[in-house]
């Protein structure tokens, strides 16, 4: 095995955990009737799109690079489009879901008209067919690609100079812009709910709503941490280096990754998934155990 395919071994576990992360989340957000429904049509829109990314790192460019499959390299600007629309999806969908939580704490009844049911599920097809044209446009009508370099083992765009403008200004400061909105109005939001609930008898809060704080703070300053990590080591230092292999992990590797801990944080921090997964868990293995 060449060396190239010795490190997209590495690429497999990654890209597995995150698979399955997502999954188990889209399936647990779309069938679970006790999640708030607008929260739940966010998430698991969030889950679809990181689940995507991971699984076209998985069954793509995973055995692409491992088996140095030729054909899946020649068209490797498929693949690169449609993970471009997911990726892009999974940050708009980020900075809906900090905006849902912002309006939730701060205007509760300006909250439920945005985000009924239905809205949720309008916003959210907008949000789809807005970011599929745009995408659709730059990539299928004015030529740009996002390929897989064989040479230099990392995605890179072509490079025309619609494309160099698209990868700084819709890739590279959009990243930047939504994880500093995340952050800095997801800290707000913290910080709103922890005077709301100083203002309330201590008595009258629970300590499964403390909890619930607590989670969230973690979840929000993880993966405000990640994404502030992630875009200085993948959009700009894994381009400054000459070494391959570290060039891999600090490409391909942690741009996997980002999706595989969006899961993680979500499965981690956010009590309603992680319990409703855990009782779908119990559920099948108490029907199989029937059956057997």
């Amino acid at each position: 095995m060449h060396s190239q395919q010795l490190v997209g071994l590495t690429l497999i576990p990654v890209a597995l955990l995150g698979f399955a992360f997502n999954l188990v989340i889209f399936v647990v957000a779309c069938r679970t009737k006790s999640l708030s429904q607008s929260f739940a049509v966010l998430v698991a829109t969030m889950a679809a799109a990181d689940g995507i990314v991971c699984g076209l790192f998985l069954f793509y460019a995973s055995p692409m690079i491992v088996l140095n499959m030729t054909l899946l390299k020649a068209n490797s600007h498929h693949c690169g489009f449609v993970l471009t629309l997911s990726y892009d999806l999974s940050i708009t969908i980020h900075v809906v879901i900090v905006f849902n939580r912002l309006l939730a704490v701060f205007t509760p009844i300006t909250y439920k008209t945005i985000f009924g049911t239905k809205a949720t599920k309008l916003i959210v097809f907008l949000t789809v067919a807005l970011t599929f044209a745009l995408i659709f446009t730059f990539f299928q009508i004015l030529g740009c690609q996002l390929y897989y370099d064989n040479d230099y083992w990392m995605f890179f765009y072509s490079d025309q100079d619609i494309c160099t403008w698209f990868a700084t200004n819709l890739g590279d400061r959009k990243m930047i812009a939504a994880t500093a909105f995340a952050m800095i109005f997801n800290l707000i939001t913290i910080a709103k709910v922890h005077t709301a609930r100083k203002k309330m008898n201590r008595g009258q809060v629970s300590i499964a709503n403390r909890r619930k704080e607590m989670d969230f703070l973690k979840q929000t300053i993880g993966q405000g941490t990640y994404m502030f990590v992630f875009s200085i080591l993948f959009l700009y230092v894994s381009l400054l280096v000459d070494n391959k292999i570290l060039g891999f992990f600090l490409g391909t590797d942690m741009w996997c990754s980002l999706h595989t801990l969006d899961g993680l944080f979500v499965l981690a921090y956010n009590s309603e998934i992680r319990h409703a997964a855990l009782c779908r868990k119990r559920t099948l293995s108490m029907r199989v155990s029937r059956v057997t």
